[in-house]
């Protein structure tokens, strides 16, 4: 198939695939979806998108088939979780991201994590890479230098409130003294790791804190 957008030529007969994905759907289900992934000559990635009748809110069971334009950040965003791993470093390795700094637009704020019970660390992020954890002495915040993302965001009212939807919270690091000063609104966000996909922790920016 090949199509021209905005000046730009995309032809599945010439350009690389960097993988697929599909529900699982038989191609004669009106729910099949498959996407194919592409990247053209000219580094531009694209998708072949073929969905059936329901998918589309047809009345005809014909699969519709079209080339979808990508950007790199949505190209990287479908990827994600969608192709192997080494194959999704190979393309997106330098539009990761390293640090909660990047992410969150602040130097610090609360780490909560959910695993067994909730246990949240309050510190200073700058230095550190991929997500803060305690080290195994339990003494000093470090990361594990992994890439990781947002995949949700929301802004709250008051950090105390928000807090009190947990019956317990473990503090395990506050180098500050700031965990009784845990008021006023606040951007939270999930964070998750690359190549994992699910909830690793949840971050707390104080709109207060710099």
């Amino acid at each position: 198939m090949k199509k021209l957008i905005n000046d730009i030529v995309y032809d599945t007969e010439t350009a690389k695939i960097i993988g697929e994905w599909d529900n699982g759907m038989n191609r004669y289900d009106r729910k099949f979806c498959k996407k194919t992934f592409y990247q053209n000559k000219s580094g531009d990635f694209f998708l072949l998108s073929a969905e059936g009748a329901e998918l589309q809110n047809s009345k005809q069971n014909d699969i519709c088939i079209e080339i979808i334009p990508l950007t790199i950040n949505e190209a990287e965003k479908w990827a994600r979780g969608k192709i192997n791993y080494k194959r999704y470093l190979d393309f997106f390795e330098e539009h990761l991201i390293w640090d909660l700094y990047t992410i969150t637009g602040r130097e610090a704020g609360i780490v909560l994590f959910l695993n067994n019970g909730a246990s949240a660390i309050i510190l200073d992020w700058m230095r550190i890479k991929g997500i803060p954890r305690m080290d195994l002495l339990g003494i000093t915040p470090m990361g594990l230098g992994e890439s990781i993302y947002a995949l949700e965001q929301e802004r709250i009212d008051d950090i105390a409130s928000y807090l009190k939807k947990f019956d317990t919270i473990e503090l395990l690091y506050d180098a500050n003294g700031d965990a009784n000063d845990l008021h006023g609104k606040a951007t939270v966000y999930d964070i998750a790791i690359h190549g994992n996909d699910e909830l690793e922790c949840i971050v707390i920016v104080p709109d207060a804190w710099f």
